[in-house]
């Protein structure tokens, strides 16, 4: 029987200890104020701690995998913000094997749940396999980078396909 407008020791003991395994049991041990000392409450928990850690924006990135030298090439980064502050992000793009177009650097602002999708079209300018053009993308509240350079996506840019039209000989003017 629990009464609710009881007094509890505010002082009561909350550990956290860590396992090897990287669980965490919490051991909470608590009385009332007005029951003598010996009379606590024990109780345990084990949780995960990656179950705590929570992913503040989402990133994602499309574009094809396969190309030809001189196609227009539809490339597109969608950013959701997942905390629950208004965020100022940052966008820079930089290529070597593209052009494209669109902004090179944008900075915009994103509400607490939503998502802005920020579009280019990139013209590759050589064969190859080629990695995309590299954006870097920062929220400017905390000067965090949200995006990493050692994830690379790549296209593969094929030759520009050649039209075959059939050779014409036309005979030579003949000056009088």
């Amino acid at each position: 029987d629990v009464d609710a407008d009881a007094d509890v020791d505010a002082d009561a003991d909350v550990d956290a200890d860590a396992d090897a395994d990287a669980r965490f049991r919490c051991n909470v041990e608590w009385r009332r104020a007005s029951d003598p000392p010996t009379a606590l409450v024990q109780w345990q928990s084990a949780w995960m701690s990656a179950a705590a850690e929570r992913c503040d924006f989402h990133v994602r990135t499309r574009c094809a995998t396969v190309s030809h030298v001189g196609a227009v090439l539809p490339h597109c980064v969608l950013v959701r913000n997942c905390t629950k502050m208004l965020q100022t992000i940052s966008l820079s793009m930089e290529s070597d094997a593209f052009a494209f177009a669109g902004d090179k650097y944008v900075t915009f602002r994103l509400l607490p749940g939503a998502a802005q999708a920020i579009e280019h079209v990139l013209v590759p300018l050589r064969a190859g396999r080629h990695a995309l053009p590299l954006v870097q993308l920062t929220a400017l509240r905390d000067n965090r980078e949200l995006t990493s350079g050692r994830d690379k996506a790549y296209v593969y840019v094929s030759p520009a396909p050649r039209t075959s039209e059939p050779l014409r000989c036309e005979p030579a003017d003949e000056r009088d």
